[in-house]
């Protein structure tokens, strides 16, 4: 409501129009990406598959507890991001760099956690869904390379939110959008099993 009456919102057309093109390149970026991530899964799998049954069970069972830790940083980084926007929209600059330097904060915090959480937490886990010792042995060889680096993938999700948040060029946000995208595509396919 002090956002309505201060005119920040819907003020004017001109202003929600202008940044209709932006959107739909960052979409189509987006989209291409994301077309990019599921090749690599799919030749990722392939490759591991072709090692053994086992390993492709193990990769299957470690995968949701990445995809949880994954989650959790991206809901994190995206209620960032929504407080810096706002924060930003209601120009109070001061206020979007406390939640900025607060949230990062909390993003190293939540990734040390997680990290220490799926470290210790693996093993029972594998053993609630497999009683195949080699299975376990390969899931957490896999899972110990993947969950060390936990910290890094919530703050490098954190950070691109931030990105997000603060970003003003629309042309360089489809730019290095791909870095933080694939931040880890040059060595990561040696972490696999």
């Amino acid at each position: 409501l002090r956002l309505v009456e201060r005119g920040y919102y819907g003020s004017d057309i001109y202003e929600r129009k202008k940044h209709t093109a932006p959107c739909i390149v960052y979409v189509i970026a987006n989209g291409y990406l994301n077309g990019g991530k599921f090749v690599y899964n799919i030749v990722d799998s392939y490759f591991v598959a072709k090692l053994s049954e086992e390993a492709m069970t193990a990769l299957a069972l470690v995968y949701p507890i990445q995809n949880l830790v994954t989650s959790i940083g991206v809901g994190f980084g995206i209620g960032i991001n929504a407080l810096i926007s706002f924060y930003l929209g209601a120009q109070e600059k001061n206020n979007a760099h406390k939640a900025t330097t607060i949230g990062m904060g909390l993003s190293v915090i939540h990734g040390i956690v997680l990290t220490i959480l799926c470290l210790l937490g693996m093993p029972g886990f594998l053993r609630m869904f497999s009683s195949n010792e080699y299975t376990i042995s390969l899931a957490l060889q896999y899972s110990d390379v993947v969950f060390t680096f936990a910290i890094v993938s919530v703050i490098g999700i954190s950070f691109e939110k931030v990105f997000w948040g603060v970003f003003i060029n629309d042309k360089a946000e489809v730019i290095f959008h791909p870095v933080f995208e694939f931040k880890l595509l040059l060595w990561y396919p040696r972490l696999v099993l």
